[in-house]
C-alpha cells in the first residue's frame, strides 16, 4: 500500500476523532442548556438532544486506530451518559 492510503487513514481518523469531540460538546452544551430552562418542555428538548449527541458518539465507536483518544472520546461520552441518567428527572423550581 502506498504512503498515500496510510496518511488518507491517518487523516480520516483524526477528522472521525475530532467530529466525535464536537458532538462530547454539544452534549454537555444541551445538558447545561436543560438546568438553565424554566419550562419542562425546553428542558427535555435539550436532554433528547444531548442523548443524541451519545448516541451519535457511540455510533462511531471502535472506528478510531488512536487507542489513546478513542479511549478518552469513550470516558468522556461515558461521563455525560451518567449525568444525563441522573439528570432524567432533573426538575428546578419543582416544575
Amino acid at each position: 500500500m502506498s504512503n498515500n492510503f496510510y496518511e488518507l487513514k491517518r487523516e480520516a481518523d483524526q477528522r472521525l476523532a475530532d467530529f466525535r469531540k464536537v458532538e462530547l460538546k454539544l452534549g454537555f452544551s444541551f445538558l447545561d442548556l436543560a438546568k438553565q430552562h424554566r419550562s419542562k418542555e425546553n428542558r427535555l428538548k435539550s436532554l433528547e438532544h444531548a442523548r443524541a449527541a451519545v448516541e451519535t458518539i457511540r455510533r462511531f465507536q471502535g472506528r478510531i486506530a488512536d487507542c489513546v483518544e478513542a479511549a478518552r472520546i469513550h470516558n468522556e461520552s461515558n461521563k455525560l451518559e451518567t449525568l444525563l441518567d441522573s439528570k432524567a428527572t432533573y426538575s428546578p423550581n419543582g416544575s
